[in-house]
């Protein structure tokens, strides 16, 4: 298992992930982006070049409409948007090639 860290460093642009206690860089994530949204929009698919699907837990519209967006182009194979608002929960399947099922 793996956890990317990004933003919080002195050096806004530097990502890093850790494999038990070791850290290296993640040159290909290193992103001058400052917004959240689209950071992990980047962080996203970049994921699914490796993995079959991607799940998003957010309680952030403009995140699930970048998501089905992206998603829509078919640069996320499979994308569980997980949307927690107060006291509601969705969950919604959204696939690149069915739209939400």
């Amino acid at each position: 298992m793996a956890i990317v860290l990004a933003g919080g460093f002195s050096d806004g642009e530097l990502v890093k992930i850790l494999h038990g206690d070791q850290a290296s860089n993640m040159e290909e994530l290193y992103s001058t982006q400052e917004e959240a949204d689209t950071r992990l929009l980047l962080h996203a698919i970049h994921a699914s070049q490796n993995h079959s699907s991607v799940i998003i837990r957010c309680d952030d519209t403009d995140v699930m409409i970048l998501l089905i967006y992206y998603c829509s182009l078919g640069q996320l194979p499979l994308c569980i948007i997980l949307l927690k608002f107060h006291c509601l929960f969705a969950q919604f399947w959204y696939t690149a090639n069915n739209g939400l099922i």
